[in-house]
C-alpha cells in the first residue's frame, strides 16, 4: 500500500490527512484504500474514484486528490497497443 501524509492548513480545512491506497494496477473497476481525516478512518473504493477523462455534472463543488497520474493512471495501465491488421492474402502469403 502507498501512503500519503500531510496537513491541509488552507481554510476552511485545518485537517490532518493520511491516505493509504493500493499501488497502480490495470483493473478499472477496483480500488481499495483508506482515508484518515483527523483520526477518523473512512474506507475508499471504486465508488469514490473518478477516472481520467471523466466529466462531472450537476456538482456544485468537489474535494479531490490525484493519486495516480501519467502512465500510472488506471486508464493508461489498462490500455494496450492495437495489433496490426492484415488482409487474408497477407496472412496466407506469410
Amino acid at each position: 500500500m502507498y501512503q500519503i501524509d500531510g496537513n491541509v492548513s488552507t481554510p476552511p480545512f485545518n485537517k490532518t490527512v493520511e491516505i493509504e491506497y493500493e499501488p497502480p494496477n490495470p483493473f478499472l473497476y477496483e480500488f481499495n484504500g483508506n482515508l484518515n481525516l483527523n483520526g477518523k478512518k473512512h474506507n475508499l473504493d471504486e465508488k469514490n474514484m473518478v477516472l481520467r477523462g471523466s466529466s462531472l455534472r450537476n456538482t456544485r463543488y468537489l474535494y479531490g486528490m490525484v493519486l495516480y497520474a501519467g502512465h500510472d493512471s488506471k486508464v493508461m495501465k489498462n490500455s494496450f497497443s492495437a495489433r496490426a491488421k492484415k488482409s487474408r492474402i497477407e496472412v496466407e502469403m506469410g
